[in-house]
């Protein structure tokens, strides 16, 4: 199909550019509106509603929708298949995403344990229905998927730092990082907070959606079993999903540090996993854009096919 002027104006550095002015939009309101318009005693509800609310929620539809569209018609784009040479920076960044999955795996035992703790006073409900309604469950296992996942991004970043290992072969440890998105978007669904009232949450709650969608593309890509034109998705869930990581995982940082973490809801303070995906997911886009093979090559088989095809013929 041949391509209008219009889809060919929009490039990566576009979208990046494009990320960063989200960024450096929403990040100063986000601020602002800790300090000044929600609420203490760790609630997160707003004390007054002003201008800044609904420009906060217009802002966040149009730089997310922006850039998935930039995304999707972007013609500066690479096959779907991982790009394997050695880069130190992405290895590196891969180490700081198994650190935030860890941090993040920790912290849900601790809440996990305190839930433990709870039931053991109020023994009036059954120990299943208190699992399963209190959002144990969802704790537990996403401690469980955090572990492996950072045990595969462990393997992920050995596989760019010296090439003894190959992270392609590990098809069933890359849906890892995946579950562990869905036990935290489920924990989170489970948090007995009002999703209308509480911005922090509504914001979490979108980028986990699109976390979710990038780490079942990153899954397959990763696999080397991914259909022609998945890297284009992955583009366009990650873009948005990184911009608001790096939106609340700065927020919610300079508000603690600044001795204001009850203006954040007792369940959702800051973690380092919000920072260490926004900065593992651009350097890895930046890696396939850099060394990735051209979009063309999407319908040429992957190396496991040929060595298929190769035994066969044998």
């Amino acid at each position: 199909m041949k391509k209008t002027g219009f889809e060919k104006s929009f490039n990566f550095k576009q979208i990046l550019i494009t990320l960063a002015a989200g960024a450096a939009v929403l990040l100063p309101v986000r601020i602002y509106q800790l300090f000044a318009i929600i609420d203490t005693g760790s609630t997160g509800f707003y004390k007054k509603i002003n201008f800044s609310v609904y420009f906060m929620y217009v802002a966040v539809v149009v730089f997310t929708a922006l850039l998935i569209v930039f995304s999707r018609l972007c013609d500066d784009t690479r096959a779907s298949r991982p790009a394997m040479c050695k880069n130190k920076l992405l290895g590196a960044a891969a180490v700081v995403m198994a650190v935030g999955t860890a941090y993040d795996s920790a912290d849900s035992m601790l809440s996990f344990s305190a839930s433990c703790s709870d039931f053991s006073s109020n023994l009036d409900v059954s120990f299943m229905r208190y699992f399963f309604s209190n959002g144990m469950f969802a704790s537990l296992f996403e401690s469980i998927f955090g572990i492996i996942a950072c045990v595969y991004f462990i393997v992920f970043a050995l596989s760019y730092f010296n090439d003894k290992a190959d992270f392609t072969s590990y098809k069933v440890l890359a849906l890892a990082p995946l579950f562990w998105a869905m036990c935290k978007m489920i924990t989170r669904f489970m948090t007995k907070i009002s999703f209308i009232n509480v911005s922090e949450l509504m914001l979490e709650m979108l980028e986990l959606a699109l976390v979710m969608l990038f780490f079942m593309s990153f899954a397959k890509i990763s696999s080397d079993v991914a259909d022609k034109g998945e890297f284009k998705k992955l583009v366009s869930y990650v873009m948005p999903a990184s911009m608001l990581a790096a939106v609340i995982g700065v927020s919610r940082l300079v508000i603690t540090l600044c001795g204001k973490r009850d203006r954040l809801p007792s369940e959702l303070g800051f973690s380092l996993t919000d920072p260490a995906f926004a900065f593992f997911a651009i350097v890895y886009i930046r890696h396939q854009m850099k060394h990735g093979r051209p979009e063309s090559e999407d319908n040429a088989p992957s190396e496991d096919e040929t060595a298929a095809k190769a035994d066969k013929i044998n």
